[in-house]
């Protein structure tokens, strides 16, 4: 997808913009979409974006995540190290 691609690139900024795009048109983004940019963003090593991404993600657009995102997020955040976050998605999940 064009997100992945962005993505691949580290054009974080291209990844926003298309997010904000969605937005004002108003396009659901699913949680696949969500999955894909929160994984990008561990990947570039935007932790505190990822972290911050999933919480709009649950409390303003009210997605739910599902099992591919949850292991993605603790993956993600376990790889940089961050285990306080990952941490914080295992207590997510447990509910």
């Amino acid at each position: 997808s064009l997100i992945d691609g962005l993505i691949r690139k580290g054009d974080k900024k291209a990844v926003i913009s298309i997010m904000n795009e969605m937005r004002r048109h108003k396009l659901p983004i699913n949680v696949v979409t969500w999955t894909s940019i929160l994984n990008g963003l561990l990947l570039m090593g935007h932790l505190e974006d990822a972290m911050q991404t999933y919480r709009d993600m649950l409390f303003h657009y009210k997605v739910r995540p599902d099992v591919i995102l949850y292991t993605t997020l603790i993956s993600g955040f376990s790889r940089s190290k961050a285990m306080h976050f990952a941490a914080q998605i295992f207590e997510d999940m447990k509910g």
